[in-house]
């Protein structure tokens, strides 16, 4: 992936495994989740940017829950900064953070959690100019992509899944341009309850994270089917309640 003057004029991809020759040896952490805990673990403060569609985006929510365990278990306070746009084909809200939130307080290090998530969103969305104040926060200490439900339109010829692939690939090389370096996870998604509709782009997901071994997979599709896709975890046929 090439520097935005599109000649080249520099690589990025070093958090994700795509290295020149000339980078060197790279330090890196057991898992992207690693650098965080460890500074939270130290009473430094940190800073979580989730890119993710409705699934992340409701109140109470897996990422304010995920916050909210890291803040129990370091005793952290943890603030939430709410993308206040709630959807992509009407001006439905400003293109900016709500005021924050204080959704826990300790006696901590504080994590702040930015949760730039946009119904009817895709991974590049939060990326295009007109949402710039999305990334216009402190560098984060880990970036977590939840994308792909809105994303199933790529074609897979003979059951070639790189178009799909690239669909995440480019988002996940913008985000590293914007914060070199800075770790990346990705997550699978849940399945939807009542059909298949979402495998291609979980298929596609878990190529991109063996060919990328820096980037962290957290495979919560594979953990929603152990339970049999219970519907008591969903409150439609692809949502997730609380």
């Amino acid at each position: 992936i090439y520097g935005a003057n599109g000649r080249g004029g520099g690589m990025i991809g070093v958090t994700l495994g795509i290295r020149p020759p000339n980078t060197g040896v790279i330090g890196l952490s057991a898992t992207a989740l690693s650098p965080l805990r460890g500074r939270l673990a130290s009473g430094q403060n940190a800073t979580i940017f989730v890119n993710g569609d409705s699934t992340a985006h409701a109140e109470a929510g897996p990422f304010q829950q995920f916050a909210m365990m890291l803040g129990d278990l370091h005793d952290a306070k943890v603030v939430l900064h709410r993308w206040a746009e709630w959807g992509t084909s009407a001006a439905t809200g400003p293109r900016a953070y709500a005021d924050p939130v204080t959704l826990r307080t300790g006696k901590g290090a504080t994590l702040t959690i930015y949760l730039a998530t946009l119904p009817g969103g895709m991974a590049g969305d939060m990326l295009a100019e007109q949402r710039a104040a999305a990334l216009n926060i402190p560098r984060p200490d880990l970036c977590i992509m939840h994308q792909g439900h809105n994303m199933q339109t790529f074609e897979t010829p003979g059951g070639i899944l790189s178009s799909g692939r690239s669909t995440l690939l480019g988002p996940l090389g913008m985000t590293e341009w914007q914060w070199p370096g800075a770790p990346q996870l990705i997550t699978t998604q849940n399945p939807w309850r009542d059909g298949a509709g979402y495998d291609k782009v979980y298929q596609a997901i878990l190529e991109l994270a063996r060919a990328h071994p820096n980037l962290t997979l957290v495979d919560t599709h594979a953990a929603v089917l152990a339970k049999g896709k219970d519907a008591a975890l969903y409150r439609d046929n692809i949502h997730p309640n609380d």
